[in-house]
């Protein structure tokens, strides 16, 4: 287990917040402990994201999920992101959902859970009939050179846009050369 390559101090002079991967599938990422904890002492408001594995169980996801986070919870939310093609048995709108509800019901109130997708992809996975449900979540959009992001249905607003995956790394203090980039939607009050 290798020690990351991140700054964290470093891209506290360049955004207020970072969202971390915590993991996928049956795994929790190698780094994610480390980086959980380095963001936290930068002062950096930290968000989570789970990438959602249509091979795996949702509920054993979730569970694994939350168990890593423990009790230091995130200031800028539980990210559920949904934008995997593997074909799994429970790559379903109905198992989603378990994954999606399993992180609600063992999160905290104040613990904000959200949606990350892409507009195609939402709109390809999740039948029209069922997207009523989601739209309690607030949505977190990847939509890149576009002047602003597409919305899919039932979302009505975004509340973070990953505009580009080709930001500067090392301007952020991070060992990749290009990163993702998000903008916030609404002023430092709201955020």
């Amino acid at each position: 287990n290798t020690i990351p390559q991140i700054d964290f101090v470093q891209m506290r002079t360049q955004t207020p917040f970072v969202i971390v991967r915590a993991g996928q599938n049956t795994w929790i990422d190698s780094d994610f402990i480390f980086n959980w904890q380095a963001a936290k002492e930068a002062r950096l408001y930290r968000g989570s994201y789970w990438f959602y594995d249509s091979r795996t169980d949702p509920k054993t996801q979730a569970d694994l999920w939350l168990s890593a986070i423990g009790d230091d919870y995130p200031d800028c939310g539980l990210w559920m992101d949904f934008e995997e093609t593997f074909g799994g048995a429970f790559g379903s709108e109905m198992y989603m959902r378990q994954f999606a509800e399993r992180v609600l019901d063992n999160s905290p109130a104040t613990v904000e859970v959200g949606v990350y997708t892409g507009y195609y992809y939402w709109l390809e996975r999740i039948p029209a009939s069922r997207r009523a449900w989601w739209g309690q979540f607030p949505l977190w959009i990847a939509n890149y050179g576009a002047e602003t992001p597409l919305i899919p249905q039932p979302f009505t607003d975004w509340l973070f846009w990953q505009f580009t995956n080709s930001g500067d790394g090392e301007l952020y203090g991070v060992e990749s050369p290009k990163i993702d980039l998000n903008y916030f939607n609404g002023d430092l009050e709201k955020f």
